[in-house]
């Protein structure tokens, strides 16, 4: 693109030459820079070749003989083609002599034509003279062109898996996206994993394999890593970190009905850094719950970051009973740099029982129909109705009530109805003694617990599960505000 700042300097004395109608154009000439002194201009150095970068632009001097009065100035700058490429604004000059001097200051740019440039000067329309001048600009390299979206998803598309979550039946309740990070190594968000009796890992060519065992995880970060035989599939390359700016187009394989992708544009909109759950990384627009464990990806098909950033572990559940109340949490991204991928890939895997064991999984919902309905409020002062609005927010200084509702349904009635309480690291906090009950068919029976969070920090979510027997039945999440 061809830019002129076009400063044009009259100087003018008091000499005079022999009487003209027209003017006669004395001299031109050109330079890298110049001073005015007095009523002289003075080029540093007298030359006609410049050279892009060591110059970086010139000044074209011209002087005439006109006719003392107002003239109009003007002038046309043509490329080496012989194209007008930009023509000055006309200026209008009072002249008190015949002596009449102008100088037009010009910058060179990386992208200026290189050739013999011309500008043409016309004083009152008429032609008033001209002045060539060479510019030397070096060629610029082409700018590196990335893969074609085709591309990026023919060659990303094979290292995609899906993740399903197994019940103790073997029954696929959740499925999630996945990805190979490394030989015998798949990524997934922790939620996809979560409370899960079994997993089920199936290839983009169709290959299903069964797992049990992680090489890594972690719980508030949201990411898990998958011990499955991977075979031939490559790895999906890693980008640099940190990658990601705001405003920055990555790619993600958003997931349609039917279980199949398709890949699109999402934007950064936002990045933060939460002192419980660690960086996340905001996207726009929204993601389906089937995205999670998915990987983002630059332009050029590098995983930048992981799909996923849950702040409510364990509010994923079975996809076929998910609990009221359950809030729906945006998903969001984890930088890819914050799973330790070497450390990941040489450590002993652990089994999900073993997981289950050490309670780093949430328990898994079971449900029995002899549940109906539960809601959370705060505790109702003595000989107040009994809540029948969930809440989900409360201070410290409240006490909340939990009012679960029942039915028998099932074959047997009896069994004990109770509680547990667990904060975001799945540390048991309230343990509610289970209340043994013979359920009647026909009418309904209302259990209520009440307990208070009076020593957890501000902004703080905690999981509610309620239990019949030894199995959790539903769950809910509150938060304390203040």
């Amino acid at each position: 693109m061809f830019r002129i700042p076009a400063l044009l300097l009259l100087l003018s004395s008091g000499s005079a030459f022999a009487q003209q109608d027209s003017a006669r154009l004395i001299r031109s000439l050109s330079g890298p820079g110049g001073k005015v002194v007095g009523s002289q201009f003075i080029l540093d150095e007298v030359r006609n070749r410049f050279t892009h970068p060591q110059d970086r632009g010139l000044v074209v001097f011209f002087e005439w003989d006109a006719p003392s009065g107002e003239h109009a100035l003007t002038a046309s700058w043509k490329d080496p083609s012989g194209k007008v490429v930009f023509i000055s604004p006309d200026l209008r000059i009072q002249s008190q002599s015949r002596e009449l001097r102008a100088y037009w200051n010009y910058e060179i740019y990386p992208t200026t034509t290189a050739g013999i440039w011309t500008i043409e000067i016309r004083i009152d329309g008429q032609p008033a003279g001209s002045h060539n001048f060479e510019l030397v600009v070096p060629a610029q390299p082409a700018a590196p062109t990335g893969p074609s979206l085709d591309e990026v998803y023919r060659t990303s598309i094979r290292s995609m898996v899906w993740v399903h979550k197994l019940d103790q039946q073997g029954r696929r309740i959740d499925v999630s996206e996945g990805f190979v990070i490394g030989q015998d190594q798949i990524a997934t968000a922790f939620q996809s994993i979560d409370f899960a009796d079994g997993i089920e890992v199936e290839f983009a060519d169709g290959r299903v394999v069964k797992a049990d065992q992680l090489s890594g995880w972690n719980r508030l970060q949201d990411w898990a890593v998958v011990a499955a035989p991977t075979l031939t599939v490559p790895a999906l390359p890693l980008a640099p970190s940190p990658s990601i700016a705001i405003g920055d187009h990555h790619l993600v394989f958003a997931v349609e009905g039917g279980l199949s992708r398709t890949i699109g544009g999402v934007d950064v909109s936002g990045r933060r850094q939460d002192p419980v759950f660690g960086e996340r990384i905001q996207i726009t627009p929204a993601l389906g719950a089937e995205t999670a464990g998915g990987p983002l990806l630059t332009p050029a098909g590098k995983v930048a970051a992981l799909l996923g950033g849950s702040q409510l572990p364990g509010s994923r559940s079975d996809a076929r009973s998910t609990p009221a109340g359950s809030p729906y949490w945006p998903l969001t991204s984890l930088p890819v740099g914050a799973i330790p991928i070497r450390l990941v890939t040489v450590n002993q895997p652990t089994s999900l029982a073993q997981l289950n064991a050490a309670h780093v999984l949430s328990e898994p919902i079971r449900p029995t129909s002899n549940f109906l309905d539960a809601v959370t409020a705060v505790t109702p002062k003595k000989g107040a109705a009994l809540p029948d609005t969930h809440v989900a927010q409360f201070s410290r200084r409240d006490s909340i009530t939990v009012l679960t509702t029942w039915r028998r349904k099932e074959k047997d009635g009896k069994g004990a109805i109770g509680a547990k309480v667990y904060d975001a690291q799945n540390s048991l906090v309230v343990d509610i003694t289970p209340r043994k009950v013979n359920l009647d068919q026909g009418s309904q029976t209302r259990l209520q617990f009440d307990f208070t969070l009076g020593d957890g920090p501000p902004r703080s979510s905690y999981r509610i599960d309620i239990r019949w027997n030894d199995d959790t039945v539903w769950r809910t999440f509150v938060t304390l505000i203040d």
